[in-house]
């Protein structure tokens, strides 16, 4: 029907941020176990010895568990061997770490190990300095190799800069291919305007959101995006020491400005703008649940605030599931003005109401911008999201949200 109906939410229009590409797994592969020969003894009566059974896990061998059958003479005996990767990696760019990318190295073996790194990263990263040539990493350790890294380029088509890193151990190999999407946010020398006119704001490299893929399944929706001038946005930011600045200017064919409640369940079934703002510095940042530190911001046309009761945020009214407040940035204010091709809609945010924000260049926090559509019914149409497409909404799996560097003063 016209809704879409209840859907299965498992994303389909991309895949994971963080994902191997080489080696690929053979599902298959199996011959490096099968038929394999100890070494030749002989036991003394009343005597034990023993015997050790050469393995060679190749590269593409999938990480799972193995069934496998030992024979001893007349003797079998079944043992399940569990095959992981020698040393793992992690990619992430931390919150109020100035120009940094953080690699996260793990030996999961019984012995030291010396790994070479070898990063490259998009032309729009800067590697000031790679990671050295061989590490020693201890046997069952992590370690954490922070490595100088600076956001220099733009992409006007999609803000996706990945990383990518090779790891060599020995005969062991792999890569990984992190998705970094990022945005910058420019300073404000003088107060941008808040009455559409966009005066004082630096509109340069904004964050884009037009393309079919940029659009999440929803419990209810789904429908057809019929283009450009049926929505889609330019996302602009700006800081300075007081104030973090988000503006949208979305061209949107139907515009849907009142929340009609309770005809309209949830105040995001109206045409808005929702901010994720992850400014955790712990081990929870771009995880969920959201904690504190981590806000999700509805920005409404008809309300300079949005924090209203429980109530309201539960969809009673037009028979939703009933969710919870969202944690929204205290003491933020939208400002709304209607245009010609749609609306422009911006919110400011309090620098003080930002749990361990670091307003400097080259200092940065997650970030992600989502734009509900309602073409005139009591659900909204589609969302689209900047960034966190790739897992449906960016509050769904915060993991996959994009990153606001703050620019240059």
């Amino acid at each position: 029907d016209w809704w879409g109906g209840i859907v299965n939410l498992l994303a389909w229009n991309k895949g994971p941020i963080q994902r191997q590409t080489f080696p690929t797994p053979h599902r298959r592969l199996v011959g490096w176990l099968h038929g394999v020969l100890s070494e030749t003894k002989t036991i003394p009566a009343g005597r034990e010895e023993t015997f050790e059974v050469p393995i060679t896990v190749p590269n593409n061998a999938p990480a799972v568990a193995y069934t496998a059958l030992v024979s001893f003479g007349k003797e079998e005996l079944q043992h399940t061997l569990r095959i992981k990767a020698p040393v793992t990696a992690d990619l992430m760019l931390p919150n109020a770490a100035k120009d940094t990318l953080l690699i996260t190295l793990t030996n999961h073996t019984e012995q030291e190990l010396e790994v070479a790194p070898q990063l490259t990263a998009d032309p729009a990263w800067q590697i000031i300095s790679p990671p050295a040539g061989a590490i020693k990493l201890e046997a069952q350790t992590t370690l954490k190799l922070p490595v100088p890294f600076k956001h220099t380029g733009y992409n006007a088509k999609e803000q996706l800069y990945p990383v990518r890193l090779r790891l060599t151990s020995g005969n062991f190999q792999a890569e990984i291919v992190r998705d970094l999407y990022a945005g910058v946010a420019h300073f404000a020398a003088t107060p941008p305007s808040f009455d559409g006119s966009w005066e004082n704001w630096n509109r340069a490299n904004p964050m884009t959101i037009d393309k079919t893929n940029q659009i999440c399944r929803l419990l209810m929706g789904n429908q057809p995006w019929n283009g450009v001038e049926d929505l889609s946005a330019k996302i602009y930011a700006m800081y300075d020491q007081d104030y973090l600045y988000v503006g949208a200017e979305v061209t949107d064919d139907v515009l849907i400005s009142h929340w009609d409640f309770p005809v309209m369940s949830y105040p995001w079934d109206t045409d808005c703008m929702e901010v994720i703002l992850d400014t955790r510095t712990n081990s929870e940042q771009g995880h969920d649940p959201p904690t504190p530190g981590c806000y999700r911001h509805l920005s409404l046309a008809e309300y300079r605030t949005t924090d209203f009761g429980a109530k309201q945020w539960q969809g009673g009214g037009a028979g939703g599931p009933l969710l919870p407040k969202p944690n929204l940035v205290p003491n933020a204010e939208t400002y709304f003005t209607r245009t010609d091709k749609g609306y422009n809609m911006i919110c400011r945010y309090p620098l003080a109401s930002l749990k361990n924000v670091k307003a400097e260049p080259g200092s940065k926090i997650g970030f992600d911008v989502a734009i509900n559509d309602n073409d005139g019914l009591n659900y909204r149409k589609n969302q689209h999201i900047w960034a966190g497409f790739n897992q449906n909404q960016s509050w769904w799996d915060v993991g996959t949200i994009g990153v606001l560097i703050f620019g240059p003063k």
